[in-house]
């Protein structure tokens, strides 16, 4: 099955230095009285890219519109029986996905890449194997998330902390034992919001911390 997304503009602030306690704080005393939308779990995702990294490039370019394909799954382990692969997109702040669910098992610390990517293109359809057919695992990352809705159900907020990338372009076997020490221990504070939202700037004034172009993928990968 593969559903889209709404597209929605996604504003995502970072820190190294504040402690998750105080963030958690900024977000549950915040004027737009953000509430636990969903409980707080790992996400796990691999990331794909062309032999050239065309869309770790576009990132790093600044391109207005570019794109990302990984797997993801959800929980602190390293298989699932439930994973979906997804296109996101983005066009200026402007960020949707694409989801195709696979309800299949996936077993990463006991399978080859050359055999793991061979049962996910096995495994999709259309542009899905597409994309997985012309890419190359590069990057596994996980992290926790936290999941908020403000009162008035437009506005959605996730706070990502304890993230760990393994980079995965020069192994045969996936690696999930040597992650990337260089990359930032950031705090991530990601807005969702609806293109109509007119309330955008009085959302983000209640937050210390400026917006910027930030993603986990691109910080990884170029800082390994």
């Amino acid at each position: 099955m593969e559903t889209l997304t709404t597209p929605r503009f996604e504003l995502k602030m970072v820190t190294t230095s504040v402690p998750i306690f105080q963030a958690q704080t900024w977000i549950r005393s915040h004027s737009e009285a953000f509430s636990t939308a969903y409980p707080t779990r790992y996400v796990n995702n691999i990331y794909f890219d062309t032999v050239n990294l065309d869309n770790l490039n576009d990132h790093l370019n600044g391109l207005h519109n570019r794109q990302k394909l990984r797997c993801r799954w959800y929980g602190e382990q390293t298989s699932t029986n439930d994973f979906t692969i997804e296109i996101k997109e983005k066009s200026g702040m402007l960020g949707w996905k694409s989801i195709q669910r696979v309800e299949k098992p996936l077993r990463i610390s006991t399978m080859t890449w050359s055999d793991t990517m061979h049962y996910l293109r096995t495994h999709t359809t259309g542009t899905f194997r597409e994309l997985l057919a012309k890419s190359s695992p590069c990057l596994i990352n996980n992290y926790k998330r936290e999941y908020y809705v403000s009162a008035d159900g437009d506005t959605r907020l996730t706070l990502d902390s304890n993230i760990i990338s393994f980079n995965q372009m020069f192994s045969q076997n996936p690696n999930i034992s040597f992650p990337i020490t260089n990359s930032l221990n950031a705090t991530v504070i990601e807005l969702k919001v609806s293109e109509d939202n007119q309330h955008l700037s009085r959302i983000l004034s209640g937050f210390p911390l400026q917006t910027e172009r930030y993603s986990k993928f691109v910080d990884a990968m170029s800082n390994d």
